[in-house]
């Protein structure tokens, strides 16, 4: 299996002993989450004080795939927009840090061999350098500070203040979820639904070999998909961890991952979050 996948989400592998909460409506809203009960806790590396808290939004655009980042809300609790990119004409407002270290050279992912298909000495393409960031991140040392990181695609905009304090009380106060995420509201957590559509919409961004003017090779949508459905991906995972949650019960069987995309807070001074992304089971 590659590297990065075919499609633009992420397979987090081995959902185990990580608390995990699904956000469906936006924050603030009474049906706001689900959350996943699992037979372990997980166990943070310290803890800490609101008022030493620290968390980032990061995201990442290269080339020029975006030319703009929506406005970056200051937040009630001490926190950074951080926005990765090579391009020299990236439009934002004040909030946003811009950093130009070109850290999937000078940090490379553990897991990239040169052997896989989009390791990024075979798929140089900005689209795929960019995933780097989403899911190789605990790579860059200035991203160690903070407590919570949350990935953001470019195309998003927090419009609320009380984001990352919220996200705060949940995951380091509460200790409800060691991993924050949004399901896609219109997949209803199928990947196979993701599948189709970028087949039928003919998304070049995967199955063209030349895109934005740049080469890359040809990804095999739904030889990924099956790839993923061999090696135990289960597409009721969505439902059943709704269901066992409605019932305060745990998740009891062992699952591939869990699609998502979008927004992903992780704690990141969480031991099973570091040993999770470290041992290479997130696939993107």
């Amino acid at each position: 299996m590659s590297l990065f996948s075919t499609l633009r989400l992420c397979l987090l592998g081995a959902i185990i002993a990580i608390g995990i909460l699904f956000l469906r409506h936006p924050f603030g809203s009474a049906a706001s989450h689900r959350l996943l009960r699992h037979r372990d806790h997980a166990r943070r590396l310290e803890t800490v004080s609101l008022k030493d808290f620290k968390g980032a939004f990061i995201t990442a655009t290269f080339g020029n795939f975006d030319n703009w980042l929506k406005y970056a809300h200051p937040q009630t609790v001490s926190t950074d927009y951080i926005c990765f990119t090579d391009n020299p004409l990236l439009k934002v407002s004040e909030n946003w840090i811009i950093d130009r270290e070109p850290y999937h050279i000078s940090h490379p992912s553990k897991l990239d061999n040169g052997k896989m298909w989009n390791s990024l000495i075979n798929n140089n393409h900005t689209f795929n350098i960019a995933k780097y960031y989403k899911q190789n991140f605990q790579n860059i040392p200035r991203l160690a500070k903070y407590d919570i990181i949350v990935w953001l695609d470019a195309t998003l905009e927090i419009e609320w203040d009380n984001t990352m304090e919220w996200l705060y009380n949940k995951m380091l106060v509460d200790q409800r979820a060691s991993m924050v995420l949004f399901s896609h509201e219109m997949r209803a957590g199928k990947l196979n639904v993701e599948v189709f559509a970028n087949m039928m919409t003919g998304s070049f961004k995967y199955i063209s070999t030349e895109w934005l003017g740049q080469k890359q090779p040809y990804q095999d949508i739904n030889k990924q998909y099956t790839a993923y459905i061999n090696q135990g991906y289960n597409e009721s995972f969505w439902l059943d961890s709704s269901v066992a949650s409605k019932a305060g019960g745990p998740i009891t069987k062992d699952q591939l991952g869990v699609w998502m995309t979008a927004f992903i807070a992780f704690d990141n001074k969480n031991e099973q979050i570091s040993r999770f992304l470290d041992i290479g089971i997130f696939k993107h």
